[in-house]
C-alpha cells in the first residue's frame, strides 16, 4: 500500500508541472476504481476497501498540492539579471 500511495503522490507533482487541475478527476477516479478493485478481490472488507481506495485517490491530489507549491517557490527564488550582467540579488547593508 504505501508504495501506491508514494507513486500517486509522486504522479500528481509530475502532473502539476505540465497539467492543469482537471487532470485530476479522471486519474483520481482510475485510481480509486482501481484499488477498489483489487481490494475487493483480495479478500479484504468492505470499509478497508473503501477506505485504501479513497486513501489512494486522494493522494495524487496531494502531490499536484506540492508541485504547485515547488514550482511556485522555484519561480519566486529565480532573480532577475542586473545592470551590470550578474544574476545576484543586491546586498543590503541596512541592518
Amino acid at each position: 500500500m504505501a508504495p501506491a500511495v508514494i507513486f500517486s503522490f509522486l504522479v500528481g507533482a509530475v502532473l502539476a508541472s505540465n497539467f492543469r487541475v482537471w487532470i485530476l478527476v479522471p486519474l483520481s477516479l482510475i485510481a480509486f476504481l482501481f484499488t477498489l478493485i483489487c481490494a475487493y478481490f483480495s479478500g479484504a472488507g468492505l470499509f478497508q476497501c473503501i477506505g485504501s481506495s479513497l486513501l489512494i485517490g486522494i493522494t495524487p491530489q496531494f502531490g499536484y498540492t506540492f508541485g504547485l507549491l515547488t514550482k511556485i517557490a522555484l519561480s519566486n527564488s529565480t532573480t532577475e539579471p542586473q545592470p551590470d550582467g550578474s544574476t545576484a540579488a543586491p546586498r543590503s547593508d541596512a541592518c
